[in-house]
């Protein structure tokens, strides 16, 4: 008569080791590689808000670059999610699809741009000219160096008319 094998550590021995693979496995999954996991029972550590000062408050103004020639313009900048949406829809109305390159970057955080209704009433000049635009919060660059001579005064004035807020370089007075 055979002699029945009672269930001892051999059935279990895999199963064990099984669960502490899958335990190391987790433990590992749970760092980052910085420091060790913290232990269950201390609460995690409130992250302290991220507040605007006047180091990175920079970063939360808005900023636009065009630059156009022979009727394509390429944009690019930072600005905040309406008036984003606001100013891709003037460039394809403008400029239709291929005739925007770049890419202007969204941000919630942003403060709007006061001078994008100013932007907008220009867009046709860009289209006809080859100008060049830079604006970072209330400052703005403009260049006109490849306007033909007999069209930089009208345009320079038109440029300082509409953008009575900020202060304009660049342009000749």
């Amino acid at each position: 008569m055979a002699h029945a094998r009672a269930p001892g550590i051999s059935i279990w021995l895999p199963w064990m080791l099984l669960a502490a693979a899958v335990a190391v496995g987790l433990a590992l999954l749970d760092r980052d590689g910085t420091q060790p996991a913290a232990p269950i029972s201390q609460p995690a550590a409130t992250p302290t808000p991220t507040l605007r000062t006047p180091t990175n408050a920079a970063h939360l103004q808005p900023r636009l670059q065009i630059d156009s020639r022979a009727g394509v313009v390429n944009v690019n900048g930072q600005l905040g999610d309406p008036d984003r949406a606001r100013l891709a829809t003037a460039l394809a109305r403008t400029f239709k699809t291929n005739g925007v390159e770049g890419d202007i970057a969204a941000d919630p955080g942003i403060e709007p741009a006061a001078w994008l209704d100013e932007v907008i009433l220009l867009l046709p000049d860009f289209k006809a000219k080859a100008i060049k635009l830079a604006i970072d919060g209330n400052a703005a660059r403009v260049d006109l160096a490849r306007v033909p001579e007999r069209d930089r005064a009208v345009l320079s004035k038109k440029i300082h008319g509409l953008f009575t807020d900020i202060e304009i370089r660049g342009l000749d007075d």
